[in-house]
């Protein structure tokens, strides 16, 4: 049972990142819910379910030394739980939500959208005024405390009253002034012993000590001293009295600063500091206030001329600055808001901008330092990996007596996107010399377009992608859904340079050379480049021509952009320089997916460690998600390979090997058409073909059957050959109303093979969105075979094959089109048309997928309805107007595995002479059923014999008080029959029973003993609802001790379907109206017969009327075939139709509609005016809002204009 039940997925995600408690969450119900699975699928006698065993298998080898040590189920729940659901702290939620302002270009409704945001984490409780008063001032307090420190450490406290919280911070403080005071009077300042020989640079070791030896003198608060002047060097003065305001520097050339201070000179290098520097550096200071856990990783330095404490944080990706540190070093302000996960909270904090300082410590100086300001931190600046980075190794002296512990490096962790050391390629060196720059108009957008492409042009800024243009050239962005449902910004460059370019004709590598080479090795990796062409730098001078439009600026890229014409070309060769450059050894790239491999495990590991190594010189980032490491199969370029073994991947020939035999003459013409298209590439063609071609019935006779299999077999086989790499690959693609399909080829010969099914929203494309859908799939799925070759496109969709056409300048109006026509431009294809009739192979493929997907649809409603019989079936299926024909439902009956197994063989008596109700609720049939297993062992039946509507009572005995009490409830409801027939059992034929009955003046009659048959009709129902019962238990793998569960559902079935005898379902004959269903959809019933209804007018001028009469001739859920008043046949859409209405309503309201009662058809008697409320499932058609105008007398008639040339034409002028 393990085996066919889905087991949960691996839990391996990282317990420190800022989702692993939604995926804990998520991971842990379904390893709950499988193992409540196994447990209610296990059988009385075999062993209970191993909770530990199960859950222990669903974690990966990184959690497992969590709970190595726990000896139950419980305690792996409880360590897991402990590990990944971060406790909220509430002291520290209602600290962010007392502390958020409004920023700076914040609007009032987004900042109390945020205040909203941050109130839900905080936890609120009914308390008195007295409490509330003390919260408020707890709030306030932790707020204006001036200490960072002291607030921090209040903070990490879970429950904290106000009492407490004044305790806990004056003992922080008075604990803070004598370690001051202490470290003033012990200390001595070290002596100088030497300075440093060589100027620091990045790459060296950072090595952080522990506390060797104190300053002799107090430290002064910082920001005492005054800033100098950045202009001249001076003490802060005024600019206007600066005499460095009209000086020229002799080392930039740039006028307003002495060179002493020019910032050109030592702006992207480490320079040493002038002052006399230690024998090795130390830490000179540490904050008293912080924890003392952090002590070995804080330093003290300056930052614009002020002290600050530094803290070295591996754990932190960015560097950060506390917002009064540089308030109070007067740094300058960029507005780059982001939203970070803290470690002190769960919640997520807003940084305040983005600044740029000269900090130094440790005896060396970093120049333009990036920091991003967040308030209320842990120590003064806090350097992350954004600077830890620029270092080969930073050691922290922690005076353990263990070894040391060193952890590799991994590229692929750093989570920054940094431009890659490589030589920028030349994008648009052969531009066309009457290129003239051209910007495009300006487009509009939704306003949730909007909000991503303002916060995708942050991201890019943030991350040194794009910056500010002054371009003379614009392209416009686009955004696009991925299928993922995953937005993306593009910009189309199809209408400016790309017009200009010259294409590059660098050769991307051959795939069968690539695919032989891997094959030839054992062991495979393969990696991913993150965000490839992004990595890639661009020439300066090149940037202008990448400009365009976002969020009302201009901007351009300084990497590499998606979407230019040379831009394949251009990355390929990047790698390949890099490939070269580094000597790396069995390294194959093609694009951007790089695969090592090995003969042995020890080459591959040492080639892939050089791949990698290489990879830090140059600093490219990889993508650790998408890559694979040390496999022995691997699927690459369309191909499955292991060693010595190449074959094409499974998904490539799917769609052919799952093609169905034909099961109608339709059907053959169309794949015998489809096997004649490619005849050439099957042997024997004429010899395999005969038999199918000769055959005329259905299903396929066995000889036939045999020669379509073979057909199939031999053109799989020549789709198995080589891709050859010189040949132009060819795309033929075709869309059905359910399904599209499209086929790849070289010189005629198929190598793949693609269709899908369409899902709901995209069935309701017309049909050139469809085609167009169809190209689109199809390229993606095939771009490692389609970038940077040139390649045909061939569709049967004229309009398509124009708009796509690249020579095509023109507009076009729909989005989704033009959003697909952009996402094409980046290959370079040729699309022409081609006729329907012969567009054979993929239109085989979109039919055969469209029938399979419509065969699934009818099963599943065969085991909702609890496997009625081809009538009963059938009569649901034509009631609802299903797109389903009598043939197809015959072979799912047949064909039904269910019905095969529990349906029992009957065998049909002559027919008897029964007594006959003649009106509903006049005679009843009670019978018992059983005994079963179950909590309750009986079920009473009552069936009334002129609707056959039967009722269902599970009962724990077989006593006359159960009797009377189901009979009591069915009364309460229907009322008082007029007889009650059932067999001669005890408890029908009893005394209380007897009474029972004739105190209601029901009569009642018995069969004859020993003849099941006087009790005919209840006898059968019983047999119907078990018989339903079993198929519903079987469908949803129960035991039958649980048939009450699945009652319901069998009762609505039998219920709903059509009694052969009665020719009508129980329910419309016992209440006269159809019965309401969650399967299938079904229409109001003025729509199932054909008659008179109203059409609405579309075109008309002001006098003419609303609406016209014509008769409907049938309908289905969607369109009708109706007759004009003239004989012109059309199909109309069924929103657009109403019934008649009553011809009761008043003349005042003729104005209005400008149809005349006396000229309509008689309408449906008052009886039947509710008609389109009788619906049988859940669909209801609205009436027109014209009809509704005809059937309200209460509304004064609209006062209209007399100034008309002719009077209007009525509907009664030309009726006749």
């Amino acid at each position: 049972m393990e085996g066919r039940l889905l087991r949960p997925k691996e839990l391996s995600v990282d317990p420190t990142s800022p989702d692993a408690a939604t995926i804990f969450k998520y991971w842990l119900r379904t390893v709950k819910d499988f193992i409540t699975t196994l447990e209610e699928s296990q059988t009385s006698g075999q062993t209970a379910v191993n909770k530990k065993r199960i859950i222990i298998s669903c974690l990966s080898p990184t959690i497992y030394p969590y709970v190595e040590e726990c000896e139950t189920y419980g305690d792996i729940i409880e360590i897991l739980s402990r590990t990944f659901i971060r406790r909220k702290n509430n002291i520290y939620a209602r600290h962010l939500l007392v502390s958020r302002r409004q920023v700076v270009g914040e609007t009032i409704a987004e900042y109390l959208q945020q205040l909203k945001m941050l109130a839900k984490e905080c936890v609120f409780t009914d308390v008195t005024k007295e409490k509330y008063r003390d919260e408020l001032t707890r709030d306030a307090f932790i707020n204006g405390l001036n200490s960072t420190a002291i607030r921090q450490r209040l903070l990490e406290v879970d429950e904290l009253d106000l009492r407490k919280a004044h305790e806990l911070a004056d003992s922080l403080d008075r604990a803070q002034h004598y370690a001051t005071m202490n470290v003033a009077s012990t200390s001595t300042t070290p002596p100088f012993t030497a300075s440093l020989s060589q100027t620091s640079r990045i790459g060296e070791d950072l090595e952080v000590g522990p506390l060797a030896q104190a300053t002799a003198v107090t430290r002064p608060d910082r920001f005492t001293s005054r800033r100098p002047c950045p202009f001249c060097g001076e003490p802060d003065h005024k600019r206007t009295v600066c005499p460095a305001r009209y000086s020229t520097c002799f080392k930039c050339g740039k006028r307003g600063h002495f060179s002493k201070v020019c910032r050109a000179y030592d702006r992207g290098r480490v320079s040493t500091i002038t002052q006399g520097t230690y024998s090795r550096p130390y830490l000179s200071s540490i904050l008293a206030s912080a924890p003392n856990c952090l002590e070995p990783a804080i330093v003290t330095g300056t930052l614009a001329g002020a002290t600050v404490d530094i803290l070295l944080d591996t754990g932190a990706s960015n560097n950060f600055i506390d917002r009064g540190t540089a308030r109070k070093a007067r740094l300058s302000l960029n507005k780059v808001i982001m939203s970070i996960n803290m470690a002190a909270g769960s919640n997520p904090t807003k940084t305040f901008g983005r600044t740029k300082a000269t900090l130094s410590f440790l005896g060396r100086k970093y120049v333009d330092v990036t920091f991003d300001i967040i308030e209320g931190l842990c120590a003064d600046v806090i350097l992350g990996q954004d600077f830890l980075k620029m270092h080969s190794e930073v050691t922290f002296k922690l005076g353990g007596d263990a070894d040391k512990l060193i952890i590799p490096y991994v590229p692929m962790e750093i989570a920054a996107l940094s431009a890659a050391k490589v030589s920028p390629p030349r994008l648009f060196e052969f531009m066309d010399r009457h290129a003239q720059p051209y910007a495009s108009r300006s487009r509009q957008y939704s306003r949730e377009d909007q909000a991503f492409i303002r916060s995708e042009v942050q991201r890019l800024i943030a991350s040194d992608i794009i910056e500010a243009s002054r371009s003379p050239w614009r392209a416009q962005v686009l955004v696009v859904k991925e299928s993922t449902k995953k937005k993306r910004m593009v910009i189309d460059y199809s209408q400016t340079v790309n017009r200009y370019t010259q294409l590059d004709a660098y050769p991307l590598p051959k795939i069968e050379q690539i695919v032989n080479s891997v094959a030839a090795d054992t062991f495979y990796s393969s990696l991913d480049l993150r965000s490839a062409y992004h990595q890639v730098p661009l020439l300066y001078h090149e940037r202008p021509y990448t400009a365009f439009e976002a969020d009302g600026c201009l901007y351009q890229y300084k990497r590499l952009p998606f979407g230019v014409t040379n831009g394949v070309s251009a990355f390929q060769r990047v790698i390949d320089r890099f490939i070269a450059r580094h000597q790396l050894k069995k390294v194959y790239a093609y694009l951007d997916d790089i695969t090592v491999t090995g003969s042995t495990l020890q080459e591959h590991d040492k080639n892939l460690n050089a791949l990698l190594h290489a990879a830090q010189q140059d600093n490219l980032t990889f993508n650790e998600d998408k890559s694979k490491f040390r496999v022995t199969t691997l699927d690459l370029l369309g191909y499955r390979i292991s060693f010595g073994n190449i074959r094409p991947d499974p998904h490539r020939l799917q769609p052919l090997l799952q093609l169905p035999p034909p099961k109608s003459s339709k059907e053959l013409k169309r794949i015998v058409g489809m096997f004649a298209y490619y005849a050439r590439w099957i042997p024997q063609y004429s010899k395999s073909a005969g038999p199918l071609l000769q055959c005329q019935s259905f299903p396929l006779t066995a000889e036939a059957l045999r020669s379509f299999n073979e057909l199939k077999s031999n053109l799989v086989k020549a789709s198995l050959g080589a891709i050859q790499d010189d040949l132009p690959f060819e795309v033929e693609s075709d869309a059905s109303d359910y399904a599209i399909a499209a086929i790849l080829s070289q010189n005629g010969r198929p190598v793949a093979f693609m269709s899908r099914t369409l899902n709901s929203t995209e069935r309701h494309y017309p049909a050139v969105e469809k085609e167009a859908t169809a190209i689109v799939e199809a390229v993606r799925k095939w771009s490692h075979f389609l970038k940077g070759r040139s390649f045909s496109l061939i569709t049967d969709q004229r309009s398509v094959a124009f708009m796509f056409d690249q020579k095509n300048r023109g507009k076009i109006k729909n989005s989704k089109l033009l959003m697909w026509r952009l996402e094409l431009s980046q290959y370079d294809y040729k699309i022409r048309h081609k006729p329907g009739i012969s567009n054979v192979a993929p239109d085989t493929f979109s039919r055969v997928c469209s029938h399979v997907n419509s065969r699934q649809d009818l099963c599943l409603l065969h085991r909702s309805l609890g496997h009625p019989g081809f009538a009963r079936f059938y009569h649901f299926i034509k009631g609802r107007n299903l797109p389903f024909t009598s043939e197809e439902t015959k072979q799912v009956c047949r064909s039904c595995q269910t019905c095969a197994e529990v349906k029992p063989r009957f065998y049909k008596p002559q027919e008897g002479t029964l007594v006959k109700s003649i009106q509903p609720w006049e005679r009843l049939s009670i019978d018992f059923k059983g005994p079963v297993r179950g909590r309750n062992p009986y079920l009473l039946i009552v069936v009334d014999e002129y609707s056959r509507y039967p009722f269902v009572f599970p009962c724990k005995s077989l006593s006359s008080t159960v009797v009377i009490e189901c009979l009591s409830q069915l009364f309460c409801l229907f009322g008082f029959p007029a007889y009650i027939h059932s067999d001669r059992g005890a408890s029908f034929v009893s005394k209380e029973t007897k009474e029972f009955l004739f105190k209601r003046n029901i009569a009642t009659s018995t069969s004859t003993p020993y003849h099941p048959k006087g009790n005919s009709q209840c006898e059968r129902i019983n047999q119907t609802i078990w018989r339903t019962i079993k198929l519903m238990l079987h469908d949803q793998s129960h035991r039958e001790d649980q048939w009450e569960d699945v009652l319901p559902e069998a009762l609505h079935a039998v219920r709903s379907l059509l009694c052969t005898s009665t020719n009508c379902t129980p329910h419309e004959r016992l209440f006269t109206f159809s019965r309401r269903s969650m399967t299938g959809t079904s229409m109001p019933t003025w729509l199932l017969s054909p008659g008179q209804v109203l059409l609405r007018r579309y075109v008309r001028s002001k006098g003419d009327p609303l609406c016209d009469q014509v008769e409907l001739l049938n309908a289905n859920n969607s369109y009708a075939n109706i007759r004009h008043n003239d004989g012109r046949e059309s199909t109309v859409s069924t929103s657009d139709l109403a019934p008649c209405p009553s011809p009761t309503h008043n003349n005042s309201n003729q104005e209005t509609t400008g149809v005349s009662t006396s000229d309509l058809a008689p309408c449906p008697s008052p009886t039947h005016n509710n008609s389109n409320q009788e619906t049988t499932g859940d669909f209801q058609e609205p009436l027109n809002d014209s009809c509704r105008s005809v059937e309200d007398s209460d509304q004064p008639p609209i006062r209209r204009s007399t100034r008309t040339r002719k009077p209007p034409v009525r509907y009664g002028d030309w009726a006749s």
